[in-house]
């Protein structure tokens, strides 16, 4: 009875004991924000330096796309192509749609650059069109981010390296790559030699990242995130998009009349739910808003060479990178006479693409400024209409001067005759 005794009391101790460590568990988890619905194509090892690789088994391909050694190359660096892979399992996003996404690409050109290629959410595994539509035009309901090499003037394009908030809401495809439709993101450009040139055949380090209400993008040379720049942060719905919460993610890409070849090395995505504990008496601190901090950002001169009295395009980008929105009064000058000035009003963490035209008569080079960012054209030469013109006065001028010359020399033999 002394043993059977003991053996309840020890028991007893090792249940309370149990209970104890239960109790500990539930109190620390009840208490701290938890991260939840993992998903990604192998385990980073951290959130700011994630090593990842391609499975191909994970990736449903569409097009020209296929599974390489230790990478997906989306398309061959052919004219007139289109690829796309996309998670073979859907991943179960939370009611706002918040996630976290990283990769590492690859843009490798060779005499040419053209398209681009984009990373996208949808609910099924489409592909769609080459070219322009890199993989992704007329797939919905779609969210993406495109990364774009070419300059598509018909869809709003700012230049040919740039990146956009892309999404395709309707069977007839509204949206997509075209800029010019509603609910589309600005299109950001970027410079190439400051910046970051995506098709240079560097591997790229990209995150994309949405917590809810603003989509942000970073690029970076290495897995370090806090190293990244961030080029683009904009406010969007993303769950407006869609009318379910399952979804597959992954890439599209396309070439057209040029080529080059698209690759995607790593990829992880995470959509991210948090637990928030319940709330406590304690006041809260409401964060401090910066001020809006506009600036001019990116110069490009479309073409750099003409003829006289034909346009020349002058782009560049107003950047707020404060917390409110904000306006600035932007001035063109030309060999630093103002030529041109807009009021440009842009939103808190955003940048507003913005164009002038100019034309000039005269031959010679013009120095372009715009808040500091600076470039030049060039005029060769008169137009063409001008020249005709010009031509036109020098055949009259020759044609009078034959016809002064035959009748002198009609006179002259008719006076000899007559003398004669």
């Amino acid at each position: 009875m002394a043993k059977s005794s003991k053996s309840l009391k020890a028991v007893s101790k090792v249940f309370h004991v149990a209970l104890a460590i239960i109790f500990g568990f539930l109190v620390v988890f009840s208490t701290v924000p938890v991260w939840a619905a993992h998903y990604d194509l192998a385990c980073p090892s951290d959130s700011t330096n994630p090593v990842m690789t391609i499975a191909q088994e994970e990736f449903v391909f569409g097009g020209d796309a296929s599974m390489q050694a230790d990478y997906i190359r989306l398309t061959r660096d052919e004219q007139s192509l289109f690829g796309s892979a996309y998670s073979k399992n859907t991943v179960t996003m939370p009611d706002n749609f918040a996630f976290n996404a990283y990769f590492t690409f690859q843009i490798i050109p060779s005499s040419s650059r053209a398209d681009g290629m984009a990373f996208a959410i949808q609910t099924t595994t489409n592909a769609g069109g080459a070219g322009g539509e890199l993989g992704v035009q007329g797939v919905y309901p779609m969210f993406g981010i495109e990364f774009d090499t070419f300059n598509n003037t018909n869809f709003g394009d700012p230049n040919n390296n740039h990146i956009a908030i892309i999404h395709g809401i309707g069977p007839n495809g509204i949206g997509n790559v075209d800029h010019n439709q509603a609910g589309q993101g600005i299109p950001v450009a970027l410079d190439e030699t400051t910046q970051v040139d995506l098709a240079d055949g560097v591997v790229h380090h990209c995150w994309v990242e949405y917590d809810g209400s603003n989509v942000h993008v970073r690029i970076g040379n290495t897995n370090n995130r806090s190293a990244a720049a961030e080029y683009l942060n904009q406010a969007y719905n993303i769950a407006n998009l869609f009318t379910g919460r399952h979804v597959h993610f992954g890439f599209g890409a396309g070439t057209g009349g040029e080529s080059e070849e698209h690759r995607v090395l790593d990829a992880v995505f995470t959509p991210v739910v948090r637990i928030i504990p319940a709330q406590r008496h304690v006041s809260p601190t409401l964060p401090q808003l910066k001020p809006a901090q506009m600036s001019v950002v990116y110069l490009s001169v479309n073409p750099q060479q003409t003829s006289a009295n034909q346009p020349v395009t002058i782009t560049t980008n107003v950047a707020n990178t404060g917390d409110q929105a904000g306006s600035l009064n932007v001035a063109l000058k030309i060999n630093e006479q103002v030529e041109q000035t807009r009021m440009v009003s842009v939103g808190p963490q955003v940048a507003q693409p913005i164009k002038f035209t100019v034309t000039k008569a005269q031959p010679g080079t013009y120095e372009v400024n715009i808040g500091g960012q600076r470039g030049s054209f060039t005029i060769l030469g008169a137009s063409s209409s001008t020249a005709g013109t010009h031509a036109s006065v020098g055949l009259i001028a020759v044609l009078v001067t034959c016809i002064l010359i035959i009748v002198t020399t009609v006179i002259l033999v008719l006076t000899f005759r007559r003398n004669a």
